[in-house]
């Protein structure tokens, strides 16, 4: 599957595209998919998306949204092809403006999401993890910092969750002065 993103009024919409077999090309399935209950004028809706091993579950990262605090938001795929808003995902205990939603990740049976937030603490990063039950999402315990950073590592600016949602590898390319660590 291939996701595109276009500006429109400062705000980006997502269209997805799956492969038409008949005529091998892609064609855009439902309709463009905006950011449920967002707040200001730039919230960059679209920033980064993931998508659940089976196609059915997304998640789409706002960096702008609320004053650069930052969402995430996910969406569950209905049987005509269309994204309904399933939650807004917000990190509790975001120092300043943290920019959540700046990278997000799946697990592969989409009830597992990270939400990477690089401007958390002075660009120190953070990431928070979420589950989702039924239909509700719920963070599980304290964002995620990792220890040993050096200066502003913005930790959350990469991250990638194995696909039973148990493993997570988290990137900082400001960590040492830009050498960089995971």
């Amino acid at each position: 599957m291939k996701v595109f993103s276009y500006f429109a009024c400062q705000i980006i919409v997502i269209c997805l595209f799956l492969p038409n077999t008949v005529w091998s090309q892609w064609i855009q399935e439902g309709s463009k998919v905006i950011p449920n209950s967002y707040i200001g004028s730039t919230v960059w809706f679209g920033y980064s998306v993931a998508l659940s091993a089976d196609g059915n579950t997304a998640i789409v990262g706002g960096i702008g949204d609320n004053a650069n605090a930052g969402a995430a938001w996910v969406y569950k795929r209905d049987i005509g092809g269309n994204w309904i808003f399933e939650a807004k995902l917000i990190g509790s205990g975001a120092v300043g403006n943290a920019s959540q939603g700046f990278a997000v990740a799946l697990s592969s049976d989409g009830n597992t999401a990270l939400v990477g937030g690089l401007g958390d603490d002075t660009n120190k990063g953070a990431v928070w993890v979420f589950t989702r039950s039924g239909s509700i999402w719920s963070q599980q315990g304290n964002k995620l910092v990792g220890s040993g950073a050096i200066g502003n590592a913005q930790q959350g600016s990469a991250l990638s969750l194995s696909a039973d949602g148990n493993m997570a590898i988290i990137g900082g390319f400001r960590d040492n002065n830009f050498a960089g660590a995971i």
